[in-house]
């Protein structure tokens, strides 16, 4: 969010803690060339987790059972409980070797420390701090940490809450620490506070040894207590009787859904051999790890953790042997469709029965992976996840990156009217699909010229160094493409961009990124070895969002589904369409690019789709405009596009053709090998809280 910063962050909270380090010897490189270059001491395990993290552990857990911000701590409207879409603890990593006195003051602007946790031989450290900065509730070390403390803390923060930024109904919460299976109950528990039914929800689930599946019905169930209680009031209903009340309640059921955080650790076999890894099977400090994420992230988005087994060997082969087929210059849609069933089975045997019914309710789904979920066409489904359920993938490796990227709190970005578009093109003039990017480059800018407040600006560069330029020029930006050529060096195990005479990973620090990156280029993000990719070194440059490609994509269907995606972009800005953020839109614009796939399947049927007849329509427009409305069913929207097609051919006369056109070699869901990286889901395209903060 632009404007509105400031007043949101006086309501957060924000818990520092340090842990015990040397000062490293040699500087940081997120990219390893050559693995003899570098000491692996202390990150060896399967997922790559630096362990001088992991005594600083238990205080993590700790600042998650805390109040994530001032509201927490309030009885609060229904209506502003059902607002809170993403609400996380702030918390701030640091090592003991770091100057106090030179540590940001931006960031301790924008942070002021609530509370300093720390090692034991860092007591004076955190002391030091915590006095410097002012944190109301001091330090603490994590020997000192209890449910004593915490019921402490509570009541502090509390009371800081009503003598500041708030003047409203305390809660009286009786925080403790949970432990073992119990810690899954913690995302609930910031709802059931605001019921005083806390210790209720715990002491019910602990009959049921906390299973997923009793998690996710209380969490469904409180969820909807919340929308009935705001269906009724809308409806003016504000003392229904007991037959009205469970009316609504089964209506509201019906159509509820939750987020769901899922955490599927696992690597290829290729990763497993390098010398960076000397522990082959995952260790239970990396479970810890990411069981922590999973439930942090689950408290944020007010959902469920679910989590599967260790990914095996196999299903990262699958998708290896997949990517390579995709790259090959005679490819069958018919093997591109069983791979991604395989893909989809292998998984649904990781995750269980129980967790697969329980995708069913998302509202949106955060994987915490290596591996690309939205390919699998899992048990029970008729087409790739990735077509049914908005997806935000998180890259588990390495763990201590994933870690650190998720701690700190990621602001909603909120698009709004105003916003600004770079463009940079990295095709040489001489490239012969440069023609092709040019057309659809003038169609984006033809499109944004009728929005007055939005700026496309376009540039073409010939070497890193002027890219870095045109970036660091434009720090304002919300939005930036690059064109370019994608590489992915299989034997050295990379994946990057083709710009000039260079290959670039983005792995330097001397550049500014957009919060957004949509990258128009080949298999920039491949998963099947585990490479290092650009699309992930984008992210951890800055970005809040990044847009790649898991194979070599077609550069006019590459033009035509990122035109659909700042078209559904601009109608969402518009209120013509009711997606709130990045994540909805862009699962819709996979989802429904379907007839685009099919289409492309034969020249003959895409002439015939492209042609207009009599009425001056042509077929595609018949299907965009006419046919398909209301008609194309989220979970097989697939068999419903084709169904539409096969119904407008038969008009046409041309049922059998297209029949046999289908029949004989299926088409390429090229839509479905995208993958959208990072916090989509808090880049904000329509939100009018947002709108009147702006004002």
């Amino acid at each position: 969010m632009k404007n509105s910063t400031s007043i949101i962050s006086s309501f957060y909270l924000n818990y520092y803690v340090v842990f015990d380090a040397d000062l490293p010897s040699k500087p940081y490189s997120p990219v390893i060339f050559s693995f003899s270059d570098l000491s692996v001491e202390n990150c060896n395990s399967l997922h790559l987790f630096d362990k001088d993290l992991k005594n600083v552990l238990p205080a993590l857990w700790y600042c998650i059972h805390l109040p994530r911000n001032k509201l927490d701590t309030i009885d609060l409207p229904v209506k502003v409980i059902a607002k809170g879409y993403s609400v996380p603890h702030n918390i701030i990593l640091i090592p003991s070797y770091i100057n106090q006195k030179d540590f940001p003051a931006s960031l301790l602007e924008l942070y002021p420390p609530t509370l300093v946790i720390g090692e034991k031989n860092c007591s004076a450290f955190i002391k030091s701090f915590a006095s410097l900065y002012k944190a109301p509730l001091g330090a603490a070390t994590i020997e000192e940490l209890s449910s004593e403390l915490l019921k402490i803390h509570w009541e502090t923060i509390t009371k800081i809450s009503q003598k500041s930024t708030i003047k409203d109904s305390p809660l009286n919460i009786k925080a403790k620490l949970l432990f073992g299976k119990s810690k899954k109950a913690l995302p609930l528990t910031f709802l059931t506070n605001q019921f005083n039914s806390t210790q209720k929800l715990l002491d019910e689930l602990e009959k049921d040894s906390f299973s997923n599946s009793s998690i996710l019905t209380k969490t469904l169930i409180q969820k909807n207590i919340i929308n009935t209680i705001i269906e009724l009031e809308e409806l003016g209903l504000h003392e229904p009787t007991k037959v009205e009340w469970n009316n609504v309640f089964r209506q509201q059921l019906k159509k509820s859904s939750i987020p769901i955080v899922l955490t599927m650790p696992g690597v290829p076999a290729r990763q497993k051999k390098s010398s960076l890894v000397t522990k082959r099977d995952i260790t239970e400090l990396d479970k810890s790890v990411i069981e922590f994420l999973g439930i942090h992230r689950a408290i944020s988005n007010g959902g469920v953790w679910l989590e599967s087994e260790v990914l095996t060997t196999e299903v990262f082969e699958e998708l290896y042997r997949l990517e390579e087929h995709c790259r090959g210059q005679r490819i069958s849609n018919r093997y591109i469709w069983r791979s991604m069933e395989r893909i989809g089975r292998l998984i649904g045997q990781l995750l269980g029965s129980e967790q697969l019914l329980s995708l069913n309710r998302a509202s949106h789904i955060t994987v915490f992976s290596d591996f690309p979920i939205g390919l699998a066409i899992l048990p029970g489904y008729n087409e790739p996840l990735c077509c049914i359920k908005p997806i935000s993938h998180r890259p588990l490796t390495p763990l201590t990156r994933a870690l650190q990227f998720e701690l700190p709190r990621i602001n909603e970005y909120y698009i709004g009217h105003e916003f600004k578009v770079l463009i940079i093109e990295c095709l040489l003039i001489s490239d012969p699909i440069r023609k092709y990017s040019d057309q659809g480059w003038k169609q984006v800018n033809d499109m944004f010229k009728e929005k007055e407040k939005a700026q496309v600006y376009y540039y073409e560069v010939k070497s890193i160094h002027e890219l870095k330029e045109i970036l660091n020029a434009n720090m304002d930006a919300d939005i930036l493409v690059i064109s370019a050529h994608g590489t992915y060096d299989s034997d050295n195990n990379f994946a990057g961009l083709v710009i000039g005479d260079d290959i670039w990973l983005a792995y330097e620090d001397d550049y500014h990124v957009p919060p957004l990156v949509i990258l128009s280029a080949c298999h920039v993000a491949p998963r099947g070895l585990g490479a290092v990719t650009v699309n992930d070194m984008f992210l951890r440059a800055g970005a809040k969002a990044v847009l790649g490609t898991l194979i070599p994509v077609n550069v006019m269907k590459n033009a035509l589904i990122t035109i659909r995606l700042f078209v559904q972009i601009l109608e969402a800005l518009n209120g013509r369409l009711s997606f709130r953020s990045l994540d909805e839109v862009w699962q819709w614009v996979v989802a429904t690019n379907t007839v685009n796939d099919i289409l492309d399947s034969s020249k003959k049927l895409k002439e015939w789709a492209h042609t207009r007849v009599e009425n001056n329509r042509s077929p595609i427009e018949v299907f965009m405009e006419d046919k398909s409305r209301y008609r194309l069913r989220m979970g097989n929207i697939h068999n419903d596009t084709l169904q539409i097609l096969r119904e407008i051919a038969e008009e046409d006369g041309l049922l059998d053709q297209f029949d046999a056109t289908i029949s004989s070699q299926g088409y390429f869901p090229e839509s479905c090998f995208y993958i959208l990286s990072g916090f989509p889901e808090n880049i904000i395209l329509n939100e009018p809280v947002f709108d009147a903060f702006n004002k």
